[in-house]
């Protein structure tokens, strides 16, 4: 341990896990110093020469009868000859309970829980503790459980335990930044540590982190020595954010982890708490599966849901070109390609060029479920082409295709709409008379069987004798044909008659 007036620092100096209560130079482990760190009891101190005390707040160790002041506590490594170190604690470490620095920089130092029974590998208890350059790894736990405000994790590894790599109990302004989480059995990171936290409209809840909300990335596209990506959030309006990106080897179902960072982009957020991103990213990968951390003032978020790095072709004017090359036997045009679906409601779309009158076959293959295939003249072209008409062109040639006669111009006549085809009579109050709707009008007997029987609907019905032009002629239709005289009681028969029949 060595110590000035502001600062003490604690050097790990052996990877065994003993502790006889002491933290020196001659045998200091992690457990000691995180120990003799935490029995550093917040004071005050004063040592300039007036009489007032003013110096600000201190943390004292006592240690071998004298007293140790500090306003800065450091735990570092210097173990000889080993690289990595890998120390293995027997048991649960203590939790840290004072603001301090536990700084893995000189070497690598890997906190290997495969002997610690069921326990998380380090407890942050307090506020301001960075943790830096550290691998925790194969705990049955947690990897790193924060209850505290404005940590910090940087640089280091979160892998292979039987927890989540992060877990953010309470506390807000815990941030993570260019660490590798991968290969753990839960989550990268856990905000509450309740599982995966749900985006909410304009991040309004509360909790660990502010329960911040995740970005939603849309797609990564190689583009020269790097992915293109491009992403949304929704989060706290007019606010200011860090989005990061990592990458990973498979991208597993539900919010992602993060096993190498590949850079990070900023953005700020509209009146309604919507922002939008496309950042370039360096990397030599062109399959990879992409995550996202947000960063924004209540700390560092979940990650995201994972995307497969791809195409880009999720739309039509994306479409991806296929060419087709002709099988020199049988002189079949054919193209292949691999590609994932990889998010919910997404679509793949491809063009290529077919000669007028070919048979299309287009087979799919390893498909977890059901899937839609749709096949589209080239929307594109036919756009182009409207773009490229000349004067002399005649635009009708270019409605739509099969158009009914329904909707011909006839149909939209001036004649269709005259003021006597929606004279006041025709919408008199008589037409909506109580009686036109009496119950005697919807009886049983006037959808009795006999009504629905299949003589009712027999082939003589429908001949074509009974539609000729004869039945719909004017006089079929003539003002007589209406008269009062027509409907009249006498006109109607007492007793059922056979249908009738429209005949030339």
């Amino acid at each position: 341990m060595a110590h000035d007036r502001y600062r003490t620092v604690f050097t790990v100096n052996t990877a065994d896990d003993e502790d006889n209560g002491y933290c020196s130079w001659r045998h200091c482990s992690l457990r000691e110093a995180i120990q003799a760190a935490n029995a550093l009891n917040g004071g005050h101190h004063d040592d300039d020469d007036d009489d007032d005390d003013d110096d600000g707040a201190y943390s004292q160790y006592r240690y071998g009868g004298n007293s140790y002041y500090a306003d800065e506590i450091i735990i570092k490594f210097d173990i000889d000859g080993l690289d990595p170190i890998v120390i293995a604690p027997t048991s649960a470490l203590p939790a840290i309970t004072t603001s301090l620095e536990l700084k893995g920089d000189t070497a690598s130092i890997v906190l290997d829980g495969s002997e610690a029974g069921q326990a998380d590998g380090l407890l942050l208890a307090a506020d301001d503790i960075l943790v830096r350059g550290l691998t925790i790894r194969n705990f049955a736990g947690n990897g790193l459980v924060i209850n505290g405000s404005n940590n910090r994790v940087e640089d280091s590894v979160m892998s292979e335990n039987g927890g989540s790599g992060i877990v953010v109990l309470d506390g807000s302004g815990n941030l993570f930044n260019q660490n590798a989480l991968f290969g753990n059995a839960v989550l990268g990171v856990d905000l509450s540590g309740d599982g995966p936290t749900a985006n909410d409209l304009a991040d309004g809840d509360e909790g660990a982190n502010g329960r911040q909300n995740t970005a939603t990335l849309i797609r990564a596209v190689p583009m020269g020595q790097g992915l293109v990506v491009e992403g949304i959030l929704n989060s706290q309006p007019t606010s200011a954010y860090v989005i990061d990106l990592y990458a990973n080897e498979s991208c597993a179902a539900g919010q992602g982890q993060g096993a190498t960072w590949l850079g990070s982009t900023q953005l700020m957020t509209d009146e309604a708490g919507n922002g939008s991103f496309e950042t370039a990213v360096p990397t030599e990968l062109t399959t990879v599966s992409l995550t996202a951390l947000v960063t924004g003032a209540d700390g560092t978020s979940e990650f995201s849901r994972c995307i497969q790095s791809s195409l880009g072709n999720d739309a039509w004017p994306r479409a991806q070109r296929l060419g087709l090359t002709p099988d020199s036997v049988s002189n079949v045009q054919t193209a292949e390609i691999s590609q994932a679906i990889d998010q919910l409601g997404q679509s793949r779309w491809f063009k290529f060029t077919v000669q007028p009158n070919s048979q299309l076959v287009i087979t799919l293959t390893d498909l977890p479920a059901n899937y839609d295939l749709t096949v589209y003249k080239d929307i594109a072209a036919e756009w182009q082409s409207l773009l490229t008409l000349d004067e002399t062109e005649d635009l009708v040639s270019l409605t739509a295709e099969f158009a009914p006669d329904a909707f011909s111009p006839d149909a939209f006549s001036p004649d269709a709409f005259s003021p006597d085809a929606f004279s006041p009579d025709a919408f008199s109050p008589d037409a909506f008379s109580p009686d036109a709707f009496s119950p005697d009008a919807f009886s049983p007997d006037a959808f009795s069987p006999d009504a629905f029987s299949p003589d009712a609907f027999s082939p003589d019905a429908f001949s074509p004798d009974a539609f000729s032009p004869d039945a719909f002629s004017p006089d079929a239709f003539s003002p007589d044909a209406f008269s009062p005289d027509a409907f009249s009681p006498d006109a109607s028969p007492q007793t059922p008659s056979p249908a009738p029949r429209c005949a030339a």
